[in-house]
């Protein structure tokens, strides 16, 4: 059996070629050393365990023996996981993106022994595969001087496509504030027009989670006022715009959580849905769409409280826990799609599999009828992805007694899934564990627990925010983050700006959750290194990758969402709240400025919706909501009632008569350990009369605010 140098590799994506006999090299200096001494072009393949067409790819091109020979024979060939190099993986996708205005994984460059793309495309059967590279090595050879200056051009005009920020140097606090917000206005109408009102999301498919659009839907439908004109006056952000802006991120995620890209077996979310009801998966299951999402589900449920949305929370955390935990205390990547040998095999029911896998003829009847079998829920061969019509979730969850044998039913279905019984595969399991898609487990579990009062779920996420402070970090350095950790080693890659960004505001929703101002002060420190290590003062940016990181053929920024938040929004977020925290007046001037320039240098607001987010709370009145407690666990019981409710603009503090390293400015309020609990609420550095309760608090705050 052949055996390349993928074969030490800790990266299960990596390890599913290392048998290859293409003699595969892990991106590094020695593989673009060989191809500099040997003169060759160099393929670039980037992909990534769970996904299907990469398999496909492998086993149909890269297993062949033909196909391998030649590229032994013309290239050095290197396989890339973008799990573990986003930077690599991001730079040719822009590359390929503009070459062909299409992307997507497997990633296939061709690139000059320096780095510099040439050619690119994704999935490619074998035999246009070998024509396209016969016919690169052909222009390779006979106009070398074109494919160089191409290269270049090309070069240059990926580190160009990063957003151009707007200069807001010579304008007045006021009028950033007017610009920014009648630019939004606008913007959002655009964003709404194209929203699928049946479903939820956007119109079209494939169709995304992307729960940062949710989480930022749910901010504007929280009261609050948005200038929409120019001229200086203010008028209210319409009720009717809140109303829609709530109804469509409930409408999203009523939609998601009845249809098959939400697994009501086993928990937990598919990447993404082929068509536009969210009925048939990709099947791969991910770790940052979980997380995330967990936070999206908490976050509508507290504002329209649905069984349907709790009972997806749940499910979401049983599939973290059981799938994804790792005993270091962070969480592993990702469930496959594929497993015996075909997508989506592990997760497809036939009619007959029901009787097999459920305790009562009668739970099974009522399966069949709840989930449509063989009718809504059919999708080819035989085989259903359940799902529930809005019909047949509305009766579902009116009748009660129907949603307890529902839920017997998906137990029993889990069991006889995962048994030998049902001669199904479990779909492989990407192990290693990546900071920022631990830490967006961190926050999900972490606000999720607190606003639902699950306090197992915030038990959770500190054992993962312990993981991010311990493992998660470069041997021997301090509050330097790693990319990723696994229990067998694995490449001590430091974080890129998104490990920081996600782990900083795992740091602060943990802060938020416990009261623990250690968590608060890690923070802190986070943030200093990253402003050390990643900002651009004559920018006002965060580039992606390190000053000490390696140098790519382009620099990029991460400024918009996708299936990621965007790390610079997520950063401006956090030096914000940091900024009150600590009264660091620096971090709020630059969080705002930053947020301002990148939100009117931009026209796609669906992609700017974390950026958005952080707007509302630094365009309006931000309060701190410090509650004085004679202990810390007195200080909780009392904030349960202060989570009940939605309270945009405001983070809460604690002070008790024994903390420790609290900010000078809350030190007056420090309470002996007789007097009763009281609240106060600090804007802009000025504290009103202390008040007795979170309703109190919360009635000052918004007297505040007009």
């Amino acid at each position: 059996m052949h055996t390349n140098a993928l074969s030490t590799s800790t990266s299960p994506y990596l390890k599913q070629h290392q048998h290859n006999p293409v003699d595969w090299l892990p991106w590094g200096d020695d593989a673009w050393e060989k191809a500099r001494i040997q003169k060759k072009l160099v393929i670039v393949s980037v992909g990534y365990s769970a996904c299907h067409w990469c398999h496909v790819m492998e086993h149909e091109t890269f297993e062949d023996e033909e196909a391998a020979a030649f590229m032994n024979a013309h290239f050095v060939s290197i396989k890339v996981d973008r799990e573990e190099r986003p930077d690599v993986d991001q730079v040719y996708m822009d590359a390929l993106q503009l070459m062909t205005r299409r992307g997507g994984w497997p990633l296939n460059c061709v690139a000059l022994p320096d780095g510099r793309p040439i050619w690119g495309g994704t999935y490619f059967p074998k035999s246009q595969w070998l024509n396209a590279l016969n016919a690169i090595l052909k222009v390779h050879r006979d106009e070398p001087l074109k494919v160089e200056a191409y290269a270049s051009q090309l070069a240059e005009a990926v580190s160009a496509m990063d957003e151009s920020l707007v200069d807001v140097s010579k304008l007045e606090d006021h009028e950033i504030k007017l610009k920014v917000n009648d630019h939004l206005v606008r913007g959002l109408m655009k964003w709404k027009s194209n929203w699928d009102t049946k479903y939820g999301g956007d119109r079209g498919a494939p169709k995304f989670p992307l729960p940062c659009q949710i989480e930022c839907l749910i901010r504007l439908a929280d009261a609050g006022c948005m200038p929409e004109k120019t001229d200086g006056t203010q008028e209210t952000w319409s009720h009717d715009r809140q109303v829609a802006c709530k109804e469509h991120a409930t409408l999203t995620l009523r939609a998601m959580a009845r249809g098959g890209i939400h697994d009501h077996v086993g928990g937990g979310f598919a990447r993404y849905s082929v068509d536009e009801r969210w009925h048939i998966p990709h099947f791969e299951k991910m770790l940052y769409d979980n997380g995330q999402l967990l936070s999206a589900f908490a976050e509508v449920w507290r504002r329209s409280p649905h069984p349907a949305l709790a009972q997806a929370a749940e499910g979401i955390v049983r599939f973290l826990v059981r799938e994804l935990d790792d005993s270091s205390g962070g969480f592993r990547s990702a469930l496959d799609a594929d497993s015996d040998g075909a997508e989506g095999t592990f997760y497809v029911w036939r009619k007959v599999d029901f009787k097999s896998a459920i305790s009562s003829e009668d739970l099974c009847r009522d399966v069949l009828n709840v989930f449509d079998i063989d009718g809504g829920s059919f999708w080819e061969q035989g085989q259903n992805v359940l799902q529930r019509s809005e019909d047949q979730d509305d009766k579902l969850w009116a009748d009660e007694g129907m949603q307890v044998r529902i839920a017997q039913a998906m137990r029993d279905m889990s069991d006889w899934r995962d048994s030998a019984e049902s001669g199904r595969s479990k779909p492989g399991l990407d192990d290693k564990v990546l900071t920022a898609w631990t830490a967006l487990a961190v926050t999900g579990l972490s606000k999720a627990g607190r606003l639902m009062n699950r306090a197992d779920w915030v038990a959770r996420a500190k054992r993962g925010g312990m993981f991010l402070l311990d493992k998660a970090m470069m041997p021997g350095e301090s509050h330097c983050l790693r990319r990723s950790w696994h229990p067998e080693g694995g490449p001590e890659v430091e974080g890129f700006a998104e490990d920081y960004a996600m782990t900083i505001e795992a740091m602060l929703e943990l802060h938020q959750s416990t009261l623990d101002m250690g968590w608060l002060l890690e923070a802190r420190a986070l943030m200093a290194t990253t402003l050390d290590r990643f900002f651009d003062e004559g920018a006002d940016v965060f580039w992606f990758t390190s000053r000490e990181g390696e140098s790519l053929f382009a620099s990029k920024q991460s400024n918009e969402d996708s299936v990621m938040p965007s790390a610079n929004a997520t950063l401006a977020s956090s030096l914000w709240k940091l900024g009150w925290a600590f009264d660091n007046s620096m971090w709020r001037d630059l969080a705002q400025r930053m947020t301002a320039k990148y939100l009117l240098g931009t026209s796609q607001l669906d992609r700017a919706t974390r950026w958005i987010r952080a707007w509302r709370d630094m365009s309006g009145v931000y309060g701190q909501v410090v509650i004085a407690a004679p202990s810390q666990e007195e200080a909780k019981a009392e904030l349960q009632n202060w989570w009940t409710e939605a309270r945009p603009g405001t983070w809460i503090g604690c002070v008790t008569s024994e903390s420790t390293n609290i900010p000078t400015w809350m030190e007056g309020k420090r309470p002996a350990a007789t007097d009763p609990v009281q609240w106060y609420v600090c804007v802009e550095g000025a504290c009103g009369m202390p008040c007795k309760s979170a309703d109190e608090a919360w009635i000052q705050f918004k007297s505040l605010t007009r």
